[in-house]
This record gives structure tokens, C-alpha cells and sequence, in this order.
């Protein structure tokens, strides 16, 4: 089946199917044209917003390193260290920063739209 590859194409899908929404409502019988239409763009748009647009989770490990803490990512070239929790989240998202601005094409932990999450155990959390 076709797949929207380019953005053009996605907003060009979008503009369709929000005029095809004026069109089609639930009492629109299945085969008529303009429903099966926007049930075919829908459906792409939908697979690129999901491919492009959804946001991953990249998990932030945290622990003791000794006086002070370190933070890394797994399956990612990124680790750093900070004297507070606070610090480790200001060095972790600098380092990402200068990962991305780096690397073009970076790995796949940090391809697209992402969100952090900090994983911390109890006994580190409490000594820092």
C-alpha cells in the first residue's frame, strides 16, 4: 500500500481530509467515494503523524558514581555527571543538545520527538 514519505504530501493529505470532513458524516453510506476517501487519507496521515509526530520515551539512568552522580542513556552515546539531581538534569539535556547538534542522523534513541524520564533508585535519591 502507498505510504506519505514527504512532508508535502502529509499536509497536502491534511488539508484533504479536513475538507472531506465537511463531506462525510456518519450517515454517509461505506461506499460512497468520499467516504472511502477520507477513510484512505485518515488512515495515512495517521501513519506518518504516528511515524514523525509521536513521542518516544528515552529513559535517563541515574546513579551513585562515588561524590557525586552520573546519568546516561541506554543505546545512546550520552552519559554525564553532576554534584545534584537538578545539575544531572541540566548536564543530561545539554549533552543531548550537543549530541543532536553533532549528528545529523543521530541513533535511534534519539531520532524524532522524545521525552525524558528519569529513573533514579531510592538509595541514591536519598544520599543526594
Amino acid at each position: 500500500m502507498t505510504k506519505i514519505t514527504r512532508k508535502e504530501q502529509y499536509e497536502w493529505a491534511v488539508k484533504k481530509v479536513e475538507g472531506l470532513l465537511n463531506l462525510v458524516t456518519d450517515t454517509t453510506p461505506p461506499e460512497d467515494p468520499n467516504r472511502i476517501e477520507l477513510e484512505l487519507l485518515s488512515n495515512l496521515v495517521a501513519d506518518y503523524s504516528e511515524e514523525h509526530f509521536a513521542a518516544q520515551t528515552v529513559e535517563v539512568i541515574i546513579e551513585n558514581a562515588g561524590s557525586n552522580l552520573s546519568a546516561y542513556i541506554k543505546d545512546a552515546p550520552i552519559i554525564t555527571v553532576g554534584n545534584s539531581i537538578k545539575e544531572i538534569i541540566g548536564n543530561i539535556k545539554e549533552a543531548i543538545n550537543l549530541y543532536l547538534e553533532e549528528n545529523p542522523n543521530p541513533c535511534d534513541a534519539l531520532k524524532g520527538n522524545f521525552t525524558l524520564e528519569f529513573k533514579i533508585n531510592a538509595e541514591t535519591f536519598l544520599n543526594h
